[in-house]
């Protein structure tokens, strides 16, 4: 066994795996709050009572992201997570109308769902890349159990699902026949998923692309399990100036 699989191991039975499960948690569920601050004050415009549900919405799961340093087991951890989902997909539902718990349009909702699915399985690969570049295992995880195969890899990929995918996907439902149907529709949004791998953003202080970010993430967490060091993920930098512009601050990311 190398040293690296040895340090994992260990890593992930030490209290340093659940810090880091639930630093990996709450940096997802702030992203869902972040994102739908992104249509609240769009949405205020046309419906005030709809922006008003939105920012209840955003408010419940902030409750929920404060419970998350509570946790004391990752059963705790995953409910929390479940629990954040489930508001976030209601505010997402009311920002798209082609996305309804209800499904009473069943095509433009299975669209919608098909590229949220792809969107997510095309990031997975590039995270893939990425730990495996840095020499990581991924059968040692931090919150998803070994029942799912590749643990960390799924724990890598939850900060990355809002500003890579979600972000995109939403733009193209919120805007009255911006998608067209079909493969056309699909090849839009290919476009667009790589067009944000390749795109900077801020990564502390300095301008990289996002799929180098997955990179530098992925090494990051490989230092902090060899040196045994509780790991804080990637956080983005969200609103109108979120690309990388470097005669703005960088302030907001870490």
């Amino acid at each position: 066994m190398t040293s690296l699989l040895l340090s994992q191991a260990d890593y992930v039975r030490t209290p340093r795996a659940l810090e880091t499960g639930r630093n990996i948690v709450e940096r997802k569920i702030e992203n869902c709050r972040l994102l739908l601050s992104r249509y609240q004050t769009s949405t205020r415009r046309g419906d005030a009572t709809k922006a008003d549900l939105i920012n209840d919405i955003k408010l419940d799961i902030e409750a929920v992201r404060e419970k998350v340093a509570e946790t004391k087991n990752i059963e705790e951890l995953l409910l929390l997570e479940a629990r954040a989902a489930n508001y976030y997909y209601q505010g997402i539902a009311l920002v798209s109308k082609q996305f309804s718990w209800t499904r009473k349009r069943h095509g433009d909702s299975d669209l919608f769902n098909l590229l949220l699915n792809i969107g997510y399985h095309l990031l997975t690969l590039e995270c893939e890349k990425a730990l495996l570049e840095a020499g990581l295992y991924l059968e040692a995880g931090f919150v998803h159990g070994p029942s799912s195969g590749k643990p960390l890899l799924y724990d890598f990929v939850e900060v990355f699902r809002q500003p890579c995918v979600d972000r995109i996907i939403l733009p193209l439902f919120s805007r009255k026949n911006a998608l067209p149907a079909g493969d056309k529709g699909k090849a839009q949004f290919l476009k667009r998923f790589q067009s944000c791998l390749a795109t900077q953003f801020w990564y502390k202080n300095r301008c990289e692309t996002m799929r180098r970010i997955f990179l530098l993430e992925a090494y990051e967490l490989k230092r902090l399990i060899l040196d045994q060091k509780v790991y804080v993920p990637y956080k983005h930098r969200w609103g109108n100036s979120s690309p990388c512009n470097k005669k703005a601050s960088p302030r907001g990311n870490a």
